[in-house]
């Protein structure tokens, strides 16, 4: 699959889409996403273990939903 799709409208904020029975999942990562400790966390290992692909795909997830992976910059 691709990256997660993000949905923000006009005067709200930013929120994945849920995707048929999805909502518990979004919830967990936009959770995790707005908790810096664990970004720091999952930062520090996703760098020091590139090869680890769970850490360094959820790494990516988090970066997506909180706008801050390069394929966000410049929108």
């Amino acid at each position: 699959g691709g990256a997660p799709r993000v949905r923000k409208r006009r005067g709200q904020i930013a929120g994945l889409q849920n995707l048929g029975r999805t909502c518990f999942l979004n919830t967990l990562l936009q959770a995790l996403a707005a908790c810096p400790t664990f970004i720091e966390w999952l930062k520090k290992y996703a760098k020091a273990d590139a090869h680890n692909s769970m850490i360094t795909t959820l790494y990516t997830v988090i970066e997506v939903v909180n706008g801050t992976h390069e394929s966000a910059r410049g929108t």
